[in-house]
């Protein structure tokens, strides 16, 4: 799970949800649109910047054309799952870390795929993305 930065801060509230509704339903959009159409461009869209950058996007891109090979195009994927950490405190609002997984099923096989994404000031970027193909 990813950790937020609190120190300093007073009156600050710290809580753990299991599937968040809010967390679901952007997973539910990043998913199929990064790793059920194999898209280098959606990652750049959704990913923080500092982290994906030029030389990450390349490497992603690869992967994901090896992925694709391997895979196929996508069929369906099973709801997603995981752990919301809320901090809310009065100098920041509220922000987010999100932790999530979901199995998705492509032509010739599935793979496991682990997304953790972060609201900060209301806008929502994704950290780290990764997809592992399940043994048949």
């Amino acid at each position: 799970m990813l950790g937020l930065a609190i120190t300093g801060c007073s009156n600050v509230s710290v809580s753990t949800t299991q599937n968040d509704p809010e967390t679901r339903a952007y997973m539910d959009q990043v998913i199929p649109a990064i790793f059920g159409h194999w898209s280098v461009q959606a990652l750049a869209k959704y990913g923080d910047k500092s982290i994906y950058d030029s030389q990450r996007l390349a490497r992603a891109g690869k992967n994901f054309h090896e992925q694709s090979i391997r895979l196929g195009s996508m069929v369906s994927y099973d709801q997603v799952n995981g752990t919301t950490q809320v901090v809310k405190a009065p100098e920041n609002g509220e922000n987010k870390a999100a932790a999530y997984d979901a199995v998705v099923h492509y032509q010739r096989g599935s793979a496991a795929v682990h997304v953790d994404a972060v609201k900060h000031k209301g806008a929502w970027s994704i950290v780290n993305a990764s997809i592992n193909p399940l043994p048949r």
